[in-house]
């Protein structure tokens, strides 16, 4: 659903005709992610947004692969897109910022995607 942790559940009265499975046999999952009107919206580039990372997730002989990882533009690539100098941009925030620690920081953001990560996931 639209901007929740929803399920739609089966109901036999009115199903959604997919692919022949057998529901007694093995689940069968459908995932629907970030179609609302609400994610349209923010991964248009006059948000500062870009369009999230993409990956297709295939399952075969009971393993999971992911396969044609897509990343996220950076915020530097936005401007760059939107015909702004990301540079002067840059070098202009880092001069307002008095600590070289706090710029390096700015720097790790905006060369970034503009979506969460874990610690994790910079290894």
């Amino acid at each position: 659903t639209c901007d929740s942790d929803g399920e739609i559940g089966f109901n036999p009265e009115r199903p959604l005709y997919l692919h022949d499975v057998n529901l007694d046999e093995e689940d069968y999952f459908l995932g629907f992610f970030l179609v609302g009107a609400y994610q349209d919206t923010l991964g248009m580039k006059h948000n500062l947004f870009s369009s999230p990372s993409e990956v297709n997730v295939i399952f075969e002989n009971d393993t999971m692969k992911l396969e044609n990882f897509l990343e996220s533009q950076s915020i530097m690539d936005i401007f760059e897109d939107l015909d702004y100098n990301p540079n002067e941009i840059l070098n202009l925030l880092c001069e307002k910022i008095d600590n070289t620690k706090l710029q390096e920081i700015l720097k790790a953001f905006i060369y970034d995607n503009s979506y969460l990560k874990t610690l994790a996931a910079k290894g």
